[in-house]
């Protein structure tokens, strides 16, 4: 964002538009905002205030352990939960807040043994990639065998790497989940997504939604021009294959419905090339209205 921000400022004429679909820290559409600067994901309060809402509803959840990677996104996850559990279960207590190394961790099993000590009933984690995966596979080595709540247990291999254990066990936030209900043309789209890249899942819807907002963006401006197209994109909504999803104008966030789902063995859509796919939970839809979190950007725009 800062290398944009100082390019566009050197460059008049030749400005850039980032747009930025996995980036989720808060301060990036707060203090950090900027108005070259889109992010279609949602950020990390919106995604905790999803996954506290969901322990709020599970009275069996009295111990919660956090463990996440040690940089500005795991840091944030870390407070959000410390906080909205505060809020709205005053009553669960955290047993363990651990910041590990990003991608630097072999076996998780140093950790998981913690968790396990600590008797931690849900285990809450930002991990991704390599870092997701492989402390899911130690819990499924350690036989660990509670929730585990996640930003990104979606990423490539977690299922697998705990098979059926995953079940009911692995839960993630995101913005949609193949298996829900969805219209022919979406469902047409994953079918060609699988076709063409049979190693992967068709995962970040959002990235979609990024490519859908750009066209329409450029048919309102009339232009493909950065400034143009950033200016259409302000307060601009489309009909996503999961809801509706706005740009806000404010600060350049995202609204969209956010969804809790799980594993199971009963779907259409399974990951990881394997009979396992993600499922929504009871309840688990949270409105976009319900999903939106206050910011404090005062951005600065173009003339």
């Amino acid at each position: 964002i800062e290398a944009v921000n100082t390019h566009t400022k050197r460059n008049p004429g030749d400005e850039v538009v980032f747009f930025n679909y996995a980036a989720v820290t808060p301060a990036f559409t707060n203090e950090g905002c900027s108005f070259w600067h889109f992010r279609f994901d949602a950020h990390v309060d919106m995604k905790m205030a999803a996954i506290t809402d969901y322990i709020k509803s599970q009275d069996d959840i009295k111990k919660v352990y956090l463990i996440g990677q040690d940089y500005v996104f795991g840091q944030a996850v870390a407070a959000a939960a410390e906080s909205m559990i505060k809020e709205k279960r005053p009553d669960v207590e955290i047993v363990g807040n651990e910041l590990h190394p990003l991608g630097k961790v072999k076996d998780f099993t140093p950790y998981i043994q913690k968790i396990i000590q600590s008797e931690a009933d849900a285990v809450i984690t930002g991990n991704w990639g390599q870092d997701m995966t492989l402390l899911v596979k130690a819990a499924a080595d350690s036989g660990l065998n509670i929730p585990f709540l996640t930003f990104y247990g979606g990423s490539l291999g977690a299922v697998a790497a705990l098979g059926e254990g995953s079940i009911d066990t692995l839960y993630q936030v995101s913005e949609g989940v193949t298996n829900q209900e969805a219209s022919d043309e979406q469902y047409a789209l994953i079918e060609e997504y699988k076709q063409r890249f049979p190693d992967y899942d068709y995962y970040y819807h959002r990235a979609f939604v990024a490519a859908e907002m750009l066209k329409a963006a450029a048919e309102k401006a009339g232009s493909n021009e950065p400034i143009e197209v950033a200016k259409a994109l302000e307060g601009l909504t489309v009909e996503g294959a999961y809801g509706p999803v706005t740009m806000r104008a404010e600060d350049h966030q995202a609204q969209q419905n956010l969804y809790i789902s799980t594993v199971s063995k009963d779907v259409k859509y399974g990951v990881d090339n394997i009979d396992l796919g993600w499922v929504l939970v009871d309840n688990g839809t949270i409105d976009a209205s319900a999903a939106e979190e206050p910011t404090t950007c005062e951005m600065e725009r173009p003339e």
